[in-house]
């Protein structure tokens, strides 16, 4: 065990457990004196209004680009009836949702916010229940009763549909309530499959539609990127720092590429509370660019589809590059196995453009990154600080290696050599 890291006692996390509950029961409580008020006060709608159908797809980025593929089959009987369509998607992937989803309007909502702020809670689910839907779609296999369940509960419509769910975000007493809030509950299989089999399996459930898997495919802005090519994305913030492979090790990746002849390295990062910033003005390339925390999903989305090949974390970045053709090696650790990446092929002739990179498997994998070890602030989980430098290295010396042809590029990239 790395020094340091110290296993957690189970008083703290018995505590927190019942602080969770404690919550949970406080904001449910006061959902559903929101919601009853605004069933009292609501106005009857118009007879010509459009039916309303509400997608609750509040997760982060790369599980909106994973659903994106499916959703045009999910959506056709609606929009083929004209009934006019919500999605309910995080803040942060507004700008995405507009651009690549086209819905007839956006709720946004703050994970963080839902869990912690009740005024904004509230707005939320007042909002939702005085907007008159006729119907909710929550397709996404990731339940929370505090999020996804509430949300679906919030719209009040007469048919609510949901995923059943994995059981590793939702006890069965959580379960027990939130499945209530259900008219219909899609099952789903209890094998191991990737979310982009899994959306699709949702809709077939659904629908009976003979649908399989289908990557999103989506076409870069239309300005372009902050950066003239040729350049190496590296792309190292993620949505908690558990997944965030240390920064001393990107900045060592990009010197040992540079070393090798690789196009110039271009950091960026979303959030950057968590990125050692001092490691990368003192240590990085000269020929490196500076983007932390400055670029809009927007300027991320033109950033990674100019890349000759983006390095990055458990994050949208990968399901982007994904989307964009642009190949992509993701360092991930084992919260989650098997359900983001790697890809699976669509069909035979297929070339799958994630590499994905863990280190020697841990007991503890699969803990849905709730980790195990005490860890200081802002630090990786072991199983993303144990993934070697130099099997990074060989991954992207491989990636970059590859014909542009196998990823529709139409540019051949630079051949570097796997030693100094």
């Amino acid at each position: 065990m790395p020094a340091g890291i110290l296993r957690r006692s189970t008083r703290p996390r018995r505590l927190r457990r019942w602080l969770w509950f404690l919550r949970d029961v406080f904001f449910l409580s006061a959902d559903s004196v929101v919601i009853l008020w605004a069933g009292l006060a609501a106005a009857r709608p118009a007879a010509d209004a459009r039916p309303k159908l509400a997608i609750v797809a509040a997760h982060g980025l790369g599980d909106l680009v994973l659903l994106q593929g499916i959703l045009d089959e999910l959506l056709r009987p609606y929009r083929r009836n004209g009934w006019h369509i919500t999605l309910v998607c995080l803040t942060r992937t507004l700008d995405y949702a507009e651009t690549y989803i086209g819905p007839d309007a956006v709720v946004a909502v703050d994970r963080i916010a839902m869990r912690r702020n009740l005024r904004a809670r509230l707005r939320v689910i007042n909002y939702l229940a005085r907007a008159g839907f006729a119907a909710a779609i929550q397709p996404n296999y990731n339940r929370e009763l505090i999020i996804e369940d509430a949300l679906v509960r919030a719209t009040r419509a007469a048919e609510r549909t949901g995923s059943h769910g994995t059981p590793q975000f939702i006890s069965a007493r959580q379960r027990r309530i939130g499945d209530r809030w259900y008219t219909h509950l899609v099952p789903t299989s209890e094998r191991l499959m990737h979310d982009l089999e899994r959306n699709a399996e949702f809709v077939r459930n659904l629908s009976g539609a003979a649908v399989g898997i289908v990557r999103p495919r989506i076409a870069p802005p239309a300005h372009a990127p902050m950066v003239k090519p040729p350049y190496l994305l590296f792309a190292v913030g993620a949505s908690s720092p558990l997944k965030m492979w240390p920064m001393h090790n990107f900045v060592w990746l990009a010197r040992a590429l540079a070393e090798r002849g690789a196009p110039k390295p271009v950091f960026c990062a979303g959030v950057t509370d968590w990125v050692d910033k001092i490691a990368l003005e003192q240590f990085a390339p000269a020929e490196s660019t500076d983007l932390l925390g400055r670029t809009t999903l927007t300027e991320l989305i033109a950033l990674i589809s100019q890349a000759q090949l983006v390095v990055t974390n458990d994050s949208g970045a990968v399901h982007l590059a994904a989307a964009l053709a642009v190949p992509v090696v993701c360092i991930a650790g084992g919260g989650i196995v098997g359900r983001y990446v790697p890809y699976p092929a669509a069909d035979a002739a297929d070339t799958n453009p994630v590499t994905v990179m863990v280190d020697q498997p841990m007991d503890c994998f699969d803990c849905g990154w709730r980790c195990r070890f005490d860890l200081r602030e802002g630090a990786p989980a072991p199983c993303v600080e144990r993934v070697q430098c130099e099997r990074v290295l060989t991954a992207v010396v491989d990636q970059l290696g590859r014909s542009a042809a196998s990823y529709g590029r139409g540019r051949e990239p630079r051949a570097l050599s796997t030693s100094p």
